[in-house]
């Protein structure tokens, strides 16, 4: 079974939003945050444990989700400020780790290929690699922004780096979504921690079973208007979601 977390402490500021950007409607019924549980429905059967990391400032999220507590078994915890960055809010829901966990960003839309359905895919991987990306194939500048790495053909994820500076043509992608197993949670965290400082890093020095990667059909960044509103009008989103 799986862990999904749904890191949600950011700020958002990208948006401009007065009230938490998870909570924004993207279609009639359907809140920012509704996206990723969407995208899961189909593999509750595989989901163990939703876990949401939040700040008190989006305390509203627990009503927002609320509406899936028939679906998915949920887990909140709160952001720890002795943790940095995005990959901080994923290591405070440490305590709440399982064998194997896959983080999807709430303002993200990932958009799976036929052959690697999502769930089902970090629940096969993960039963034998201890790191599985999702990955967006990218070869150009729009790396400088992204958690860039390089796939390659048997799987193999060969190289990382957070939002690189140089050396471009070491990268021939980006992951969209993530998943770890507990016992090397912390030192992955860790890793990607210093990545988004700007350290040189490798996981090579934390003997993984992996990383390995699978690719993604799609990936959009709904945290910046202009994403979010083409994502919308090319009707990507569903008009409802499929609870009540």
């Amino acid at each position: 079974m799986l862990n999904v977390i749904l890191p949600c402490a950011g700020e958002g500021t990208r948006l401009g939003l007065p009230y938490p950007k998870e909570l924004h409607h993207v279609a009639s019924g359907v809140s920012l945050i509704d996206l990723s549980l969407q995208r899961l429905y189909p593999y509750r059967h595989l989901v163990g444990r939703i876990t949401i990391t939040l700040t008190a400032r989006k305390a509203d999220l627990v009503r927002c989700v609320a509406k899936w507590r028939s679906v998915f078994p949920f887990a909140f915890t709160y952001f720890d400020e002795r943790n940095e960055e995005w990959p901080g809010s994923i290591l405070s829901a440490e305590p709440l780790f399982m064998d194997r966990n896959v983080v999807l960003l709430p303002d993200s839309l990932v958009i799976e290929t036929a052959q690697h359905p999502l769930a089902p895919s970090f629940d096969h991987l993960l039963q034998d690699h201890d790191l599985v990306f999702g990955v967006m194939r990218e070869e150009s500048q729009r790396l400088r922004s992204l958690g860039a790495l390089r796939l390659e053909a048997d799987g193999r994820v060969t190289a990382f780096c957070d939002k690189p500076v140089d050396h471009l043509e070491r990268f021939n992608g980006f992951w969209g979504t993530f998943g770890f197993t507990g016992d090397t949670g912390r030192r992955i965290l860790e890793v990607m921690t210093a990545s988004v400082q700007r350290h040189p890093v490798s996981f090579e020095t934390l003997h993984l079973r992996g990383p390995v990667g699978f690719p993604l059909l799609g990936y959009h960044d709904l945290g910046v208007w202009e994403q979010l509103k083409s994502v919308v009008n090319a009707g990507l989103i569903p008009l409802n979601p499929p609870i009540g």
